[in-house]
């Protein structure tokens, strides 16, 4: 603290002893409890009062400093502010996001009703429309989104219900160039690798309609546990590499 005008050598020396941070309160609410100072010589200084009055009165600023000044500073601070604004969006998000998850979950169970109530009233045969193809284009039409593709794989590996999952796939294979190359080829490698022959059958047919050359490398990389199937599987593959 620089020296000024108007500050005598007492005023300066207290000020250097007590930081400014700590001064709290003006010089009439302290000088009760402040330490009086008494000249020793010209230019030097005594303290009438010992040490340990100091150190109370020193601990009493500190206290009511880290009590009301320092909380208030840190609540009304930018960062605290920040993040509760922060807090607050993050539950608006979660609020809004279970709604939509909701929406979501409602509509993909309307879905695999409508398709498991038109595969029990028509069995899907090969070589005929069925009216499930019609549900299929229609739901797509409203955007192949990778939301409505994720559906299909699902229902399409949905092991608890191979029925439902074989029709919905080979219902699939009747749809040219659905999602990408690598989304059809995946899904056809993930149904071959389930433990349920109708699923498997299914995803063959799959491959030989959409026909695509990444369809033959993955029969061919199939390893077919009946012997039977895989017989068919030959066929197939000497089918799309015609």
């Amino acid at each position: 603290m620089r020296l000024t005008e108007s500050q005598s050598p007492r005023h300066y020396t207290l000020s250097n002893l007590v930081p400014d941070a700590l001064i709290m309160k003006g010089q009439s609410e302290i000088s009760a409890d402040t330490p009086c100072w008494v000249t020793m010589g010209k230019g030097s200084f005594a303290v009438s009062s010992d040490a340990m009055s100091v150190q109370k009165r020193m601990k009493e600023l500190e206290i009511e400093l880290l009590s009301c000044q320092t909380y208030k500073r840190l609540i009304d601070s930018p960062m605290v502010m920040g993040l509760f604004q922060m807090c607050l969006n993050l539950a608006g998000f979660e609020k809004i996001w279970g709604q939509e998850a909701s929406v979501e979950n409602k509509e993909r169970a309307q879905l695999e009703n409508r398709l498991l109530a038109t595969f029990e009233a028509e069995p899907l045969e090969d070589g005929m429309d069925h009216p499930a193809e019609r549900i299929i284009r229609n739901v797509l039409g409203t955007g192949e989104n990778q939301y409505v593709l994720d559906i299909f794989r699902a229902f399409s590996l949905d092991v608890a219900n191979s029925s439902l999952a074989a029709a919905v796939l080979r219902c699939l294979g009747r749809q040219p160039y659905l999602g990408t190359v690598a989304w059809r080829t995946t899904l056809v490698r993930d149904a071959l690798s389930i433990n349920d022959i109708e699923i498997r059958d299914a995803a063959v047919q799959a491959a030989e309609l959409w026909g695509d050359e990444e369809m033959r490398i993955v029969l061919e990389q199939h390893s077919e546990p009946e012997p039977w199937f895989r017989e068919y599987i030959s066929d197939v593959l000497a089918d799309l590499g015609d």
